[in-house]
């Protein structure tokens, strides 16, 4: 269990139960296993219906926690919703299980006695490339990553260890800023939403970011204090990138946003976007987003979709 999963596991009453949709008829998938090493992760490879040529491919990348293929959120599902939104558009995909979801505790010990970012994300995404690569209607040199939260933080670092069997990437509210700066801030964010003065948020919420860091293993604390995607980013000179941000949205704010935009001010082909009323999961409200928002069924914003879209297939 990881950082903003925790978080949310502390702070949200329990989740309503999912909501289960049938399978677009525009839309085809197939089950797999994703495979790397002796880890093995189910997951789902989505196509758009009578593929008959090759189409570009993306390999999306969940955010903190044991995140299901789905992101499964209350009764949202936004990575079963992405990937159908993109089959229809003529873009395949695969979503699968996360390492921390199919082993759960066992996670470290399946990972060599290591958790960190990679083990717990980037190794996975990179054997997810691997894997697209080989599928007969997959454009290999068109594959891209999307990446979610964590995932959109860790994209940069999935790229550049995909040594140019990734395209490019989308990073859908990637914080700018370490883990633990990005989790204070929520946590007293949200202990203020439920009523408390700014002064006890504060100091509770330094005792709880102190019980997360205990929760993790070193390996993984480190990392979250040490690793920076910015910089990671700007060592990319061929990728493409685009980075979507909500407005709305109280984990990944507007300071990320900013921290993003300054970093490629002098890059114009790396798209940096903010979408005002948009929440964490790239959903419409009317206002700044709190816990129990997530419990609310929502669709991901058709901007989103058509910015996403239009950027894969290169479209201005």
């Amino acid at each position: 269990m990881t950082l903003l999963h925790s978080l949310l596991l502390s702070l949200l009453p329990l989740l309503a139960p999912a909501v289960s949709d049938s399978i677009p008829a525009e839309v085809v998938e197939e089950e797999m296993v994703l495979k790397n090493g002796q880890i093995e992760l189910p997951g789902t490879f989505t196509l758009p219906a009578r593929c008959k040529d090759k189409v570009p491919a993306v390999v999306l990348v969940a955010g903190s926690g044991p995140n299901d293929r789905d992101e499964t959120l209350g009764p949202n599902k936004p990575f079963r919703d992405l990937a159908w939104l993109l089959a229809k558009e003529g873009i395949a995909s695969l979503r699968y299980d996360k390492r921390t979801k199919v082993y759960g505790a066992r996670s470290q010990e399946v990972s060599g006695g290591t958790m960190d970012f990679d083990s717990e994300v980037t190794d996975d995404a990179l054997a997810a490339v691997k894997w697209l690569a080989t599928q007969k209607h997959v454009k290999a040199d068109e594959i891209y990553v999307i990446g979610h939260s964590l995932g959109g933080m860790l994209a940069p670092r999935i790229t550049k260890k995909a040594q140019g069997g990734v395209k490019g990437f989308v990073a859908l509210a990637a914080p700018a800023r370490n883990l633990w700066e990005s989790a204070l801030e929520q946590l007293e964010y949200v202990t203020q939403v439920q009523g408390a003065t700014p002064e006890i948020a504060k100091k509770q919420s330094a005792i709880l970011l102190a019980q997360m860091k205990r929760s993790v293993p070193r390996d993984y604390e480190v990392q979250a204090a040490n690793y920076n995607q910015i910089e990671e980013a700007q060592t990319l000179k061929n990728a493409r990138m685009m980075f979507l941000f909500g407005g709305n949205d109280y984990q990944v704010t507007f300071k990320d946003f900013s921290l993003w935009q300054a970093a490629f001010f002098m890059r114009p082909e790396v798209k940096v976007c903010l979408l005002p009323e948009l929440d964490h999961l790239m959903r419409s409200l009317p206002r700044k987003a709190v816990p129990q928002d997530y419990l609310r069924k929502g669709e991901i914003d058709k901007r989103v979709i058509e910015l996403i879209k239009n950027f894969i297939l290169e479209k201005n």
